[in-house]
């Protein structure tokens, strides 16, 4: 097998030649050689979807607040419906046991559609600074988590929960009048009709997919928000016009946030402008 060089904070590593993850989805499979299984399989398919549809949905809500550069952000959209679509689904080769937070995932899609991007516009397009803009493992993968079994749910179990309940009703029609011994404790008992065992199963799985119409309510709130975002969005906008300016006042308002907000803050904020924000310091 053919590989290439590519270099991360920690330094290089081979990567398989005709691979579109890099570095830190390579350090991920090589360091977490677990189960074997990889994440397209048992769970993959829709997870791998749901990754395009958050990357998807970030490069749009920061190309709206011009966080991002057009010709990039096109770039990355048109790379994450790719995803979305199921054309690179063999290029997410992370085991399923991984780090906690499954930044081994979030980087690989990150890594994944920034390889694409850049074939596209023919210039580099990084996997943090752009792909990954605005976001966290810490929301992308619990945000997933939700979407993937929102979708699911939605696509496969209740549509197959439906066609179960329907057969079951038909057949216990079918069944009615039939007599068979009940059964208590793995013992004989009173004897009852198919049709009314039949139908205990079938008020069961109704009472199931009222359930199911619960979990979905929950499942549709996300972790992540474009709210988040916006305020970032705004706070970064702030912080230009205070190196514009150079106003204490405003500085003053920043370093008065809540310490989480300005992580946040900080954490999305390119390192030139802080580095000018230090001089700003008093």
């Amino acid at each position: 097998m053919k590989y290439r060089i590519e270099k991360d904070s920690l330094g290089e590593v081979k990567v398989p030649a005709d691979a579109l993850w890099g570095a830190q989805t390579q350090r991920a499979v090589d360091n977490f050689q677990i189960s074997g299984i990889p994440l397209r399989f048992p769970f993959g398919r829709t997870l791998i979807e749901t990754l395009g549809i958050i990357k998807l949905a970030a490069v749009r809500t920061n190309l709206k607040h011009g966080l991002i550069q057009k010709n990039i952000g096109n770039a990355i959209e048109k790379a994450a419906i790719e995803v979305i679509n199921g054309v690179y689904d063999n290029q997410f080769p992370v085991d399923v046991f991984q780090t906690g937070s499954g930044t081994s995932t979030n980087m690989n899609a990150n890594e994944v559609i920034a390889n694409v991007a850049s074939k596209k516009l023919k210039k580099s397009v990084s996997p943090n600074d752009h792909v990954n803009m605005s976001q966290s493992s810490n929301d992308v993968i619990p945000t997933a988590i939700h979407i993937s079994a929102l979708l699911d749910i939605k696509r496969s179990l209740i549509p197959s929960l439906e066609g179960l309940i329907k057969a079951i009703r038909i057949k216990k029609n079918k069944l009615k009048g039939i007599v068979k011994t009940g059964r208590t404790h793995l013992m004989d008992a009173m004897p009852i009709e198919f049709s009314q065992e039949l139908s205990g199963w079938e008020a069961q799985l109704i009472e199931h997919k009222k359930d199911l119409a619960i979990a979905v309510a929950k499942l549709s709130k996300l972790p992540k928000a474009e709210l988040q975002l916006e305020r970032v969005s705004m706070l970064q906008k702030l912080l230009e016009k205070i190196l514009r300016v150079r106003s204490k006042k405003l500085l003053s308002i920043i370093l008065q946030l809540h310490p989480i907000t300005l992580c946040q803050l900080v954490h999305k904020t390119p390192q030139h402008m802080l580095l000018q924000l230090l001089k700003t310091l008093p």
